[in-house]
């Protein structure tokens, strides 16, 4: 189900999944989600969801954060892609890259 209800519990029940599967849960000191859609920095909304028909404009940053007891901050998708080639990928030890 996509719904935003169901969504914040999910995303919470894997962050706390993930919090138990370390050593010490303590490590994490938040959380960060690539989500597909047009991210509004200023509100911390996603304010177009894609694939996920029937949500609209939903704080998930502070819904989910409220619930897996630490911060969440959502970053676009394309961006998340973008920081992973430049990290790990052919873009690696480049001073500009285009994505």
């Amino acid at each position: 189900a996509y719904d935003a209800a169901s969504l914040d519990e999910q995303l919470a029940s894997f962050i706390n999944e993930l919090k138990q599967t370390e050593g010490d849960p303590e490590i994490f000191a938040g959380v960060g989600v690539a989500i597909p859609g047009a991210l509004n920095r200023q509100t911390g909304q996603n304010e177009l969801w894609i694939g996920f028909r029937g949500l609209g404009i939903e704080p998930l940053e502070q819904q989910a954060a409220q619930a897996a007891g630490l911060p969440v901050r959502l970053c676009s998708h394309v961006n998340a892609c973008a920081v992973g080639e430049a990290a790990f990928g052919v873009a690696r030890g480049m001073r500009d890259i285009v994505y």
